[in-house]
């Protein structure tokens, strides 16, 4: 009866062994992979290469969160680490980068490891978070959903290498934008904008046609509209434009601050995913370009340039 019994009880030792191997396997070729080198973008920042963020760099820890370190594949930019969380999480710490222009009192900025970081999302399923107060700046870039203390924390040996500053914040992103040299109080007084855009409530109605409708979160930077102030100092002939019901808007190189062109001047400051909602709403209510000198734009084209002269359609 035993010996009857043998072949099966081997078969099935053999199917035991066979299933650890294709385990134990996967599970060794998922690790060699998860912590295996990634491709991190030079960005060609300056100050990348500079002492300070070659002794920030030094002092990372092996592991940030549920980040472990791994290699960048050559050629690696200077100033640069990288982390991954299995096969496709992946966290990205950069050291000079440019401090973000557009930080304000309204934003919440949270304090970690000796350093008061900035949020900010670039709709592409990441964000980044800046650090405000050191010199050089310092940029964690990870996924969306993840927590500023898992993603900032634990910094705190490679932040103390760096230079501490104190910042001044102006109340609002758009606070220190100077008004319009023409009185339009009597354009921006359409504007009627409603109390909410997605989980950003109003502060508080403004007391004139051109002061601040500022829209606030508790985990995300904040909108602020404002009517009646001067086009963006980046402004010039051959920009790139965008049309919304017959208002093209400007952006500036933050991709966040936009301006409307022709009267009344508006600019706009919103995350990436609500600008789109805000610039439409906004444009509805200002209406149409109708300043005599501006061409008509397209209502089928989305993209157009100026030149000296004018504002040109472009051609679908």
């Amino acid at each position: 009866m035993e010996r009857k019994n043998t072949p099966m009880v081997i078969a099935l030792v053999l199917a035991l062994v066979f299933v650890l191997a294709v385990v134990f396997g996967a599970k060794f070729v998922y690790s060699k992979a998860a912590s295996g080198p990634t491709v991190v973008t030079d960005l060609g920042y300056e100050e990348a290469d500079s002492a300070e963020c070659q002794s920030f760099v030094d002092a990372l820890p092996n592991k940030v969160g549920t980040f472990k370190r791994v290699p960048i594949a050559d050629p690696a930019p200077s100033g640069a680490a990288a982390y991954k969380h299995g096969l496709e999480d992946e966290l990205t710490i950069r050291c000079g980068v440019p401090t973000p222009d557009y930080a304000s009192q309204a934003d919440s900025v949270t304090e970690k490891s000796g350093a008061q970081w900035l949020r900010i999302s670039d709709n592409s399923g990441n964000a980044t978070w800046f650090t405000l107060d050191t010199t050089p700046a310092v940029a964690v870039t990870a996924p969306e959903g993840s927590k500023a203390k898992k993603v900032t924390g634990g910094l705190d040996e490679a932040i103390g290498t760096l230079t501490h500053h104190e910042i001044d914040l102006p109340a609002t992103p758009l606070e220190r934008i100077d008004a319009s040299a023409a009185n339009e109080t009597e354009s921006c007084s359409v504007l009627n904008l409603p109390e909410k855009y997605g989980d950003h409530v109003l502060a508080g109605r403004p007391d004139s046609p051109t002061g601040s409708w500022l829209y606030t979160s508790d985990t995300r930077n904040p909108i602020e509209v404002r009517c009646g102030v001067s086009m963006s100092p980046e402004y010039a002939a051959g920009a790139r434009l965008t049309q919304l019901d017959g208002r093209p808007w400007f952006t500036d190189s933050s991709g966040l601050r936009w301006w409307s062109m022709g009267t009344p001047t508006v600019a706009v400051f919103a995350p990436l995913d609500l600008a789109e909602n805000v610039l439409a709403d906004v444009s509805r209510q200002i209406g149409p370009v109708e300043d005599a000198g501006d061409s008509a734009p397209s209502q089928d084209c989305l993209l157009y340039t100026s030149d000296a002269a004018d504002d040109t359609p472009c051609v679908d």
